[in-house]
């Protein structure tokens, strides 16, 4: 059962430490216990949420919304130092918890109109604009510039980590907060002349929930040597795989690829986006397919699972955070977005 903690103002004539002193553990979170806590947020009756690790979304979503502060366990140093980075504030500790409060300003990129967005997409520059989800297309170079899908790609993966879902895109009142590589915590990786987005190989790829039994294998020049591959995995090693195929022509090129590199859905499915949980190479024969089936990370916990979709890779990397788990990965994204869920 998801348990929440919320530190609730004994005294409301009274400010700081003291005011960590009771503690009410949550273990009903329906609608109406959501509602309640919110209404209670804002008149400054309950100080903040906690993060646990039974409900670390949950509790986000609500102290986001309530523009309030944070209560994490101590022990959390990772949550501690994510938030402190993207401009979070300690301003008390009382036992095993610490007291945090958001930014002045709740997104730490600049919001920009959708023609300087795509001007400054490539930059350090954290930036967002706002967009309408069902008009967007993935090729539009003006929006996406070098992610655009027909260019390098990337555009699908920018518009689900951002937060888009199914709904969204088919709802023309629904606006949604596209944020470029930099606001998403994403690095570059199609620099590295061995990286598998410039190397001179053609790339198959397909997304797999590791609860899938017999995928199609049609996209596959050898789809008997894959599906053995596929049935001898550890099923227990991760929840998400990205089965490749390289092939190369007339060289032999060296292919890498970093921990976190990013593979996209190749239109919005309102499926995830998967990155790898560590890093892998090979070398491409001419004439032979070198195949790997890699252990993945899904980037957007909002979206459906993949089911054997045809995935494309991108420029994109996601740095993991250490001793990463599918956990730690979800919060990590949270995170990136401002602490939106």
């Amino acid at each position: 059962m998801a348990v929440l903690v919320v530190a609730v103002r004994p005294d409301g004539e009274r400010t700081g430490v003291a005011d960590l002193a009771d503690v009410l553990i949550v273990r009903e979170l329906g609608s109406e216990t959501w509602a309640r806590l919110a209404v209670d947020l804002r008149v400054g009756k309950v100080i903040g949420a906690a993060v646990t690790s039974e409900s670390r979304s949950d509790a986000w979503q609500l102290v986001h919304a309530a523009h309030r502060g944070l209560l994490v366990d101590s022990a959390e140093e990772e949550i501690v130092s994510a938030l402190i980075h993207h401009g979070w504030m300690r301003i008390a500790s009382h036992k095993q918890q610490v007291v945090l409060v958001p930014p002045a300003e709740s997104s730490p990129n600049r919001s920009v109109a959708s023609e300087e967005f795509g001007q400054l997409i490539e930059g350090d520059e954290p930036v967002s604009t706002l967009v309408d989800p069902h008009e967007v297309s993935l090729d539009d170079e003006q929006l996406f510039g070098v992610f655009a899908s027909h260019r390098l790609g990337g555009s699908s993966a920018l518009l689900a980590m951002s937060g888009a879902d199914v709904a969204s895109c088919r709802m023309e009142d629904r606006r949604l907060e596209l944020r470029n590589p930099a606001a998403l915590g994403l690095e570059r990786v199609d620099r590295d002349p061995w990286s598998i987005v410039t190397p001179p190989v053609r790339c198959v790829v397909l997304g797999l929930a590791s609860r899938d039994d017999a995928p199609s294998w049609t996209l596959f020049a050898e789809p008997d040597a894959v599906s053995q591959l596929w049935e001898t995995r550890d099923r227990n090693r991760a929840d998400f795989w990205l089965m490749i195929e390289l092939t190369a022509s007339e060289v032999d090129p060296p292919v890498w690829m970093p921990a976190g590199q990013i593979f996209e859905q190749k239109s919005f499915t309102g499926r995830q986006t998967l990155a790898t949980t560590a890093a892998a190479g090979t070398l491409v024969t001419p004439g032979r397919r070198s195949t790997l089936l890699l252990p993945a990370f899904c980037l957007d916990r909002h979206l459906g699972s993949p089911a054997s979709d045809p995935m494309r890779v991108t420029p994109l990397r996601s740095p993991l955070p250490r001793g990463a788990t599918q956990d730690r990965v979800w919060w990590q994204r949270i995170v990136a977005r401002g602490g939106q869920a």
